[in-house]
């Protein structure tokens, strides 16, 4: 079996944000009678907030997309580390309550179930409390490692800090990798190639015999024009499926 380096995405591939778990923080009774009243989902109100804090600014900045929509430039800018989850979090609550952002809400209490949701997505220890490991693919993970002497590594858009946090929390799962590059580390982004660059050259790694695994089609899109070989994940079952299909495990 020919030795290959193996590229993980971590959101989205190895771990996944639990939306009922941040309803459940907030109280499931609160966020039920707020879609029962609203008819709205209050993540898509959060990021309308998030898009509107920039809408008069220029896109003069690294656009990222999550499922082929552009994400807020605070996200940017936050995964991209030019801003602290503080930092972010503090002009996003400043931008709530200025009258720009007055037509985003119909009530005080819609602005109050979207202010929390917000929190929780930036503050460090929130966010990483709600990632969950997609263990299927955490188990194929462990299976390369022992059943195989390919090299693993994991390449992120993610928060600085958070990544450190989440290490912290699953220690054994961060020990199967030879290398960890996080956008907020690094101060560079996927789908750019710069990203892609960075990681080849960081670990002396070549492109054609390397595989990157990403769930975002413009992220797999940057990979292949680096010449990195990928797969577009789309559930456990096909990842496991195309591994044992290139003869990695």
């Amino acid at each position: 079996m020919e030795r290959k380096n193996i590229i993980f995405d971590l959101i989205g591939v190895l771990y996944a944000l639990d939306t009922y778990a941040i309803f459940r923080a907030m109280g499931v009774a609160s966020v039920m009678r707020y879609v029962i009243t609203h008819h709205k989902n209050p993540f898509t109100i959060a990021f309308a907030v998030l898009h509107e804090m920039h809408q008069r600014e220029q896109h003069d900045y690294r656009v990222i997309k999550y499922k082929h929509n552009m994400m807020p430039r605070c996200i940017t800018e936050w995964q991209a580390g030019i801003k602290t989850n503080k930092q972010a979090l503090e002009e996003i609550e400043y931008f709530i309550y200025t009258p720009q952002a007055a037509h985003l809400f119909k009530n005080e209490y819609e602005r109050h179930i979207v202010k929390k949701i917000i929190m929780a997505i930036f503050n460090t220890t929130s966010l990483t409390a709600y990632m969950r490991p997609i263990v299927p693919n955490v188990l194929l993970v462990k299976d390369l490692k022992e059943h195989t002497d390919h090299q693993l590594y994991l390449l992120s858009n993610f928060d600085a800090h958070a990544i450190n946090t989440l290490a912290l929390t699953y220690p054994e799962f961060f020990s199967l990798f030879d290398g960890v590059i996080v956008s907020g580390q690094v101060g560079l982004l996927k789908p750019y190639p710069e990203m892609y660059r960075y990681l080849l050259q960081r670990y002396d790694l070549h492109a054609e015999d390397s595989l990157f695994i990403d769930d975002q089609y413009e992220n797999v899109q940057g990979a292949e024009h680096v010449g990195i070989p990928c797969v577009l994940y789309k559930n456990p079952s096909q990842l496991r499926k195309q591994i044992h299909q290139r003869h990695l495990l």
